[in-house]
């Protein structure tokens, strides 16, 4: 029986600047049906507020010389994005893990089942409208597997106007990006057509690296990559109160995974062939004081990663010398309801369900392993707006997980019950506080379950018990601060001694700390934005107490865009990140601190083009994210944007 534990707990402080609600009487206005999106929760409900939301714009992604959703993520102050060794980025947020962070596509989840992971580099941003990172106490219509947050990537549908924009770039490692867009309508039909191609030969090393047995100074080995991406998208209005939405999107690519650089037990290994893609399909539907959203959708993510003998590259001669192969599926569907009891009294709920597959064999000659589950999800949300100055968001959601053990073990189902309960109080005009509690669940992966040297379908899901509070005040109409805590304490955390042990359910950790942050916003020539993260991440299982890795304590983020006449704009981020504890053989080990400044120049002429230069790492600081694993050096990009 799973412990619920629902504790309003006062830590600091924090909000949006967005929080502060109308000052008009609610009860006089009229209840408005929820507007047509792609998102599964609707801006201007409550939970959105009550939540910590970031958003990254498409004006953003374009103004910042963003190429991936990596690389957009960094943009947003508190996450961390970190290359690991097997070259892949993925994001921790307070202390958590991406495989318990929710990755989702317009409300789809595209991790992979097999690990719960995907590399967030590999996905352009050449069709995303949005990015948002939800933390805390996010909606429960997300599902489960949410407990670190959610990352939501909206991509752009046609507004059934006539649009064609193409950009090209080009820059330092024989790096080029080329893309094209086309929107437009005809009569209730709307289309999107959308394609982009990215090449990189190398990344290039600090000017102050130095030379390690399988690394040369200059360029990375074995960092070269080449991804092809290809979206359509068809939309019908059928009338004011309907509509229905296709979607098809998929993404191929090639590359290498740079390896140790003095490793003598190093991998050298490639993805030869990698693919993911999804067709979707969504109906919107409003009635009287309801609305109804039906989803159904078909995923896959398939895979041949090869191993070979030397940093060569070119013989498999060696018996670790390998062809791991991979093929992953999902489908699922999702029924959305909305209910206006009043304006101030909105009723959602959902059933959520998903099939995932995995098929796998280690080489050629090995026969292959295969595995699914299904996970479905029954979430009751309400928000109550009491009055102009207390909303409140609440609620509970039931998430079961269902597999088969394998070898005549029969069958295995596990569940969870997650309440959650939000507040959030405007005592004075321009200052906001909340206060959020939640119980959230990680579902085991396949890997976790079923790898052969490690898996254990005795697995129980990871829980944790998630803490915030915060306040905001807007001291004027340009300048807010704000002040938030967080305390999240994690029970049954899957892990394992080491690399040969099985996985269990033996870790407790407590991940806690604050985020503090001041924005100045003259949208007339500048936007300042300063935040700063302390993390503390605390094994707490008894077999081994300590600090665990890769979680850094500090973390800086600055943000300054200046727009100067003559429609040219500069942008600067600056990334402070604190030393990282890792262990090397049980012995404690760190990575050195470093700072990372990126400049953006942007120049418009005319109505219609846009030329630009990036530069990454500007002052070309040598720095590692994981031991032996040397990060970029200085890039520079430059090309053109025109949008007709």
């Amino acid at each position: 029986m799973i412990k619920i534990v629902i504790i309003l707990f006062f830590f600091s402080f924090f909000s949006s600047p967005y929080l502060i609600p109308d000052s008009k009487d609610d009860d006089k206005q009229p209840v408005s049906h929820p507007s047509f999106t792609e998102e599964i929760v609707v801006e201007g409900e409550i939970v959105s507020k009550t939540a910590t939301v970031t958003t990254v714009t498409a004006t953003e992604i374009k103004e910042k010389g963003v190429k991936n959703v990596a690389e957009a993520l960094e943009l947003i102050p508190g996450s961390y994005v970190r290359i690991g060794g097997s070259g892949e980025a993925y994001i921790r947020i307070r202390g958590f893990r991406q495989r318990e962070i929710a990755l989702l596509i317009d409300g789809i989840p595209i991790s992979s089942p097999y690990n719960g992971q995907l590399d967030l580099s590999s996905i352009p941003v050449n069709t995303i409208d949005r990015i948002e990172l939800v933390r805390g106490a996010s909606s429960l219509m997300y599902g489960p597997n949410t407990m670190g947050g959610v990352i939501n990537i909206i991509t752009k549908k046609s507004s059934g106007a006539t649009e064609f924009s193409m950009s090209s770039e080009y820059g330092s490692g024989d790096t080029g990006k080329v893309g094209a867009y086309l929107q437009g309508g005809i009569g209730s039909l709307r289309y999107m057509v959308a394609g982009s191609y990215f090449n990189q030969n190398e990344y290039l090393l600090s000017g102050n690296y130095e030379e390690q047995d399988n690394q040369e100074s200059g360029a990375r080995a074995n960092s070269n990559r080449k991804i092809w991406n290809s979206s359509v998208s068809l939309g019908w209005d059928m009338g004011k109160k309907s509509r229905a939405t296709f979607h098809f999107n998929q993404i191929d690519q090639v590359r290498g995974l740079p390896h140790h650089e003095s490793d003598p037990r190093a991998k050298f290994r490639r993805y030869t062939d990698w693919q993911q893609g999804m067709v979707d399909f969504i109906f919107d539907t409003h009635f009287a004081n309801s609305s109804l959203k039906a989803k159904v959708y078909y995923e896959y993510l398939n895979h041949t990663l090869d191993n070979y003998d030397d940093m060569i590259y070119l013989t498999q001669d060696n018996q670790k010398s390998t062809t791991e192969s991979m093929k992953n599926y999902a489908m699922g569907g999702d029924l959305f309801y909305r209910y206006h009891f009043n304006p101030r009294l909105l009723l959602k709920s959902a059933l959520r369900f998903r099939y995932d597959h995995n098929k796998s064999r280690s080489d050629l000659s090995d026969p292959w392993g295969s595995h699914a589950y299904n996970i479905f999800s029954i979430p009751l949300e309400i928000e109550w707006k009491g009055t102009d100055i207390l909303l409140i968001s609440g609620g509970a959601s039931f998430d079961l997980m269902s597999f088969d053990k394998g070898q005549d073990s029969g069958s295995r189902t596990t569940n969870s019950f997650n309440p959650q309960l939000a507040l959030m109080v405007f005592p004075i005009k321009n200052l906001s506080f909340k206060a959020t509690a939640s119980h959230k669940t990680r579902f085991p992966t396949i890997r976790e379950l079923f790898s052969l040297d490690s898996g254990n379908p005795d697995l129980e899901p990871m829980t944790a018990d998630i803490f915030e509070l915060g306040a905001e005040w807007r001291i004027t109409p340009k300048w807010a601060v704000s002040l938030l805590g967080f305390y999240n304490n994690v029970n049954d955390l899957i892990g394992r001694s080491s690399k040969d042990d099985p996985y269990e359910n033996i870790d407790k950790a407590v991940f806690k700390g604050f985020e503090a942050g001041m924005e100045w916003n003259n949208q007339h020539w500048i936007i300042l934005k300063l935040f700063y993260t302390y993390l503390e991440a605390i094994d707490k299982s008894p077999a081994s107490s300590g600090y665990i890795e890769h979680r850094p304590r500090h973390k800086i983020d600055t943000s300054i865009a200046i727009k100067l006449p003559s429609q040219f704009y500069i942008s600067t981020d600056i990334g402070y990140v604190s030393s990282q504890l890792y262990y090397s053989d049980d012995e404690e080990e760190h990575l050195d601190p470093f700072t990372l400044i990126d400049l953006s120049l942007t120049k418009k002429v005319g109505c219609f083009m846009e030329f630009f230069v990036t530069i990454r790492n500007l002052f070309d600081v040598n720095y590692y994210e994981s031991e032996g694993y040397p990060r970029e050096g200085r890039m520079i990009f430059g090309g053109f944007r025109l949008t007709l």
